[in-house]
């Protein structure tokens, strides 16, 4: 059934209405911009709305909203259409958590939204008492991409990194970083500066701010431990403090033998006695541990020493030069340590990949070429990581042969995985932005062939390398 109406008696839904657009009620809708271009607009306003638009009768209003055509109504009113045609549905259906969800499905299938009101569309379906689960299960959402956009979608400094840098593509999993640093100014202004002038080191900048995080976290109780024992806490003395020594440095004889305990130290230093958070040793791939270190303030008043090597020449205090260069290692040290996990993730994804790039034998041939003697466990255990595969507890206590025989067509994956390991396993977790391996840059340069984004130091690497060529 066809009408010409007003909306001065609701219809039966099924029926088709013309009406004016100027009588209907657009309600929310997903879109931040109706987006009325030029173009469309002018198509309106001289051929008018062709398909039917969704309304249904509110009675409360007293009026009929707009379910799904919300762009093409307000087209209609700014091109002064006298009607359009609009079909009738039940109110039922049209309940807000349908509505959102059912133009979610017709944006997406016509115009991709954008990712800032993708994470919009979530955020109203959550805040509307909807569980991820059913917020997934009606827009055909995997539940992970949920969550994260419901994560993103109440991030003030999140929305505003999706909005602000469109033009880079930012996507929904990039803009989890600014919602993870919330409560962060100083990171945010940092991601968003690189974002800004630097976009391929974002995923270093927000490693090297998760370490930081971690670390501060984990040194947090130890400091904790030191302000409740009354002791005042410190940074780490460096080793040419001249007033300030870590106890271990520090001699209770004078012939220079006997190093200083630190029950002594904690005995005799009285209100000489500092304590810092000190990182204990810690093998390869294993998070590091603290605990408390301690040192002691005018430690040359208690009697005791600092051991001089008196075979060699004796050597003054650091100059300036010194003192910076070691502070640059401190630094580079702890930015290498974030551009490797960075790295590896890359390499993982790209493991994960049903094909390689098509030069992906460089990087088994640049180690292959050094004819090395054997891997070694710390090799094949990161080739397993990077593989995805548990290593077997039990012998063979290797997954990666079986998964040759077993599937030839992962040979490619096996052999880059064992070669990228070598690599990997044979540069310093802190020293490697300094190696001397030629192999390393040249690796580096190849990832960067296949899209890996370089950090700071790993691009100053590459071109050391180079220009030494």
């Amino acid at each position: 059934m066809t009408t010409t109406t007003t909306t001065a008696t609701p219809a039966q839904p099924g029926t088709l209405l013309h009406i004016n657009p100027v009588e209907l009620v657009v309600d929310i809708n997903v879109r931040e911009d109706a987006n009325l271009t030029p173009e469309f607009l002018a198509n309106v306003k001289q051929y008018g709305v062709l398909s039917p638009i969704s309304i249904y009768w509110h009675p409360t209003n007293n009026a009929y909203m707009v379910y799904m055509g919300q762009r093409r109504t307000l087209a209609a009113v700014e091109g002064k259409v006298k009607t359009i045609p609009a079909l009738v549905i039940d109110a039922a259906v049209a309940e807000a958590t349908e509505r959102i969800a059912h133009q979610y499905t017709e944006n997406e299938h016509r115009a991709p939204l954008k990712q800032s009101e993708e994470a919009g569309v979530f955020v109203q379906l959550s805040l509307l008492g909807v569980p991820a689960a059913q917020i997934a299960k009606r827009t055909n959402t995997k539940l992970a991409r949920v969550d994260d956009a419901i994560k993103v979608g109440k991030s003030t400094s999140a929305t505003t990194a999706l909005d602000e840098f469109t033009h880079l593509q930012l996507t929904i999993d990039d803009a989890l970083a600014f919602a993870e640093f919330e409560d962060d100014a100083s990171v945010i202004e940092n991601l968003t500066e690189v974002l800004t002038t630097r976009p391929g080191g974002f995923a270093h900048a927000v490693q090297v701010a998760r370490d930081e995080r971690l670390a501060d976290q984990a040194k947090q109780p130890i400091r904790d431990e030191i302000t409740a024992s009354g002791i005042t806490l410190i940074e780490r003395p460096s080793y040419d403090d001249p007033t300030t020594r870590t106890v271990e440095s520090l001699y209770s004889k004078d012939d220079n033998r006997t190093h200083l305990t630190q029950k002594e130290a904690l005995a005799e230093a009285g209100d000489s006695l500092r304590a810092y958070v000190a990182v204990e040793y810690q093998g390869y791939n294993e998070p590091k541990k603290y605990s408390i270190g301690y040192a002691v303030a005018n430690w040359a008043e208690h009697g005791w020493f600092v051991y001089k090597d008196s075979s060699g020449p004796k050597k003054g205090p650091l100059d300036q030069a010194e003192k910076d260069a070691r502070a640059l290692a401190r630094v580079n040290a702890k930015l290498w340590v974030s551009a490797t996990t960075v790295r590896q993730d890359w390499i993982k994804a790209l493991l994960q990949r049903r094909t390689l790039p098509v030069d992906y034998a460089v990087i088994p041939a640049l180690w292959f070429s050094s004819l090395p003697n054997d891997y070694g466990n710390r090799i094949t255990n990161l080739a397993h990581e990077l593989l995805g595969l548990v290593k077997p507890a039990a012998h063979p206590y290797n997954a990666l042969s079986p998964l040759v025989t077993t599937s030839p067509g992962q040979a490619p994956h096996v052999l880059l995985a064992i070669a990228a390991a070598s690599i990997e396993a044979g540069n310093d977790e802190k020293k490697g932005w300094a190696t001397v391996d030629p192999k390393f840059p040249l690796y580096l340069r190849q990832l960067s062939s296949w899209g890996y984004s370089l950090s700071e130091l790993e691009e100053s690497l590459v071109k050391k390398a180079a220009i030494a060529k």
